[in-house]
């Protein structure tokens, strides 16, 4: 299983839809920012692109609530590997998989490869979206202005690390969101064996969720897109975390009930 993972891991993350992802990410993450300095200096007056990110918090923030990244989230977390196990079942080279492995070795190892792939997929662009802020932005220390964060449950902790432990921990929440919704097609390809199928449902789920929880206003709390970059709305800090980790397991398990009865006619 080892070998066959590590293969599947390496044909995933260093596939064209990984780079497409990433490249694409990164565009959504750094537009707003980078034609806002560009109009600035052709429009006003010369400026360093440090001095016109300010606040590497509120650059990261503001990448996100400006780029439509976390609405589109599902659509970069699928498309690396959520399609691997109806990918091989119409194919028919699950049978070969099968008389080298056992079933549930085998769902292990799509499950933990749409894991990373999905993870990845969404934090990434993220990743190097905010070293960037990092590099160019100015640390996260108190103003008389205050910060985005201040009315967040991440205020206590906004300046531990000049505001990276909060970076880090709002990468976390997205790697979380990308494995989840990456296993939620994986899960829908297990029903419906169909690639398309399970690379568009994730997001007519987590969009149409979202339409009828904001239209709902109280219980847009259970809103997934606000779990991506989790600032506003949450009751507190591990909310985020319990919400995707939830959904991740909901997920996995319906996949390996689903996948073991489609798998009996292999």
């Amino acid at each position: 299983m080892r070998k066959s993972l590590g293969l599947r891991l390496r044909q995933t993350i260093f596939s064209w839809s990984m780079l497409s992802c990433l490249v694409v990410g990164l565009i959504m993450l750094l537009w707003f920012s980078v034609t806002n300095w560009l109009q600035f200096n052709r429009h006003i007056g010369s400026i360093s692109f440090s001095e016109m990110c300010g606040n590497f918090l509120e650059c990261i923030y503001n990448s996100h609530a400006r780029s439509g990244f976390g609405l589109f989230m599902p659509v970069f977390a699928v498309l690396p590997a959520s399609t691997i196990f109806c990918d091989d079942y119409n194919s028919g080279y699950i049978k070969s998989i099968l008389l080298r492995e056992r079933k549930n070795g085998y769902l292990r190892e799509t499950i933990l490869c749409t894991t990373v792939a999905g993870g990845l997929a969404v934090m990434l662009p993220d990743l190097i979206a905010s070293i960037v802020f990092m590099i160019w932005g100015e640390p996260n220390y108190p103003t008389q202005y205050g910060t985005v964060v201040d009315e967040s449950v991440f205020a206590g902790i906004q300046y531990v690390w000049d505001g990276r432990l909060v970076a880090i921990l709002w990468l976390l929440s997205a790697f979380l969101s990308g494995a989840a919704w990456a296993n939620i097609g994986l899960c829908i390809s297990a029903f419906i064996p169909n690639r398309y199928v399970a690379l568009a449902a994730p997001f007519a789920i987590y969009y149409g969720a979202h339409l009828l929880l904001y239209r709902s206003g109280d219980l847009l709390v259970l809103s997934p897109v606000n779990m991506v970059q989790p600032i506003e709305i949450i009751p507190n800090i591990a909310y985020p975390y319990l919400y995707n980790v939830g959904l991740f397991f909901i997920a996995v398990l319906i996949y390996y009930g689903a996948a073991r009865r489609r798998l009996c006619d292999v």
